[in-house]
């Protein structure tokens, strides 16, 4: 179980960044 955490663990912290990049480009497109 812990060996299969730090296994996904990257991958989850990539997946919540790009998530989060598309957060401030939708947050940018409705400012302007």
């Amino acid at each position: 179980m812990l060996i299969k955490y730090d296994f996904w663990k990257p991958f989850r912290n990539f997946i919540t960044k790009t998530q989060i990049k598309k957060i401030n480009l939708k947050n940018k497109l409705t400012k302007i």
